[in-house]
């Protein structure tokens, strides 16, 4: 699947690393998922030893879709074989040691986040 032409443009001026803040919006599937999770992998593969997060509201909602959307991120990259996803804690690894983690977090059930303070 190539990259709409508003994601190729994002990519580029988020590799000058010249903006301080850069956002990305639309519609239903306009890319939004793809291009953040696909760049979030790529900062996983480039910096060893660091750590992510994809946080929705709910482990429905990321099994749903932000897992099988990081899976196509795999799939488009090569990268299937070269990471192991641990689907007990839902925690990509990577062989520089880099994670993402996958996370939920409901503000309604944990209002001060606290399920988030312990990740670093």
């Amino acid at each position: 699947m190539p990259l709409f032409p508003k994601q190729k443009e994002f990519l580029k001026d988020f590799k000058k690393k010249t903006h301080l803040y850069m956002l990305y919006g639309g519609a239903v599937g306009g890319g939004k998922s793809i291009l953040q999770i696909g760049i979030l992998h790529q900062m996983a593969c480039d910096y060893p030893k660091t750590k992510y997060a994809i946080v929705r509201k709910n482990l429905t909602t990321l099994k749903k879709t932000s897992l099988p959307t990081y899976k196509k991120v795999l799939e488009l990259n090569g990268d299937t074989k070269k990471i192991s996803i641990n689907y007990s804690d839902y925690v990509a690894k990577y062989a520089n040691e880099s994670e993402i983690h996958f996370i939920d977090a409901d503000v309604t059930k944990d209002p001060d986040f606290n399920k988030l303070k312990g990740y670093k």
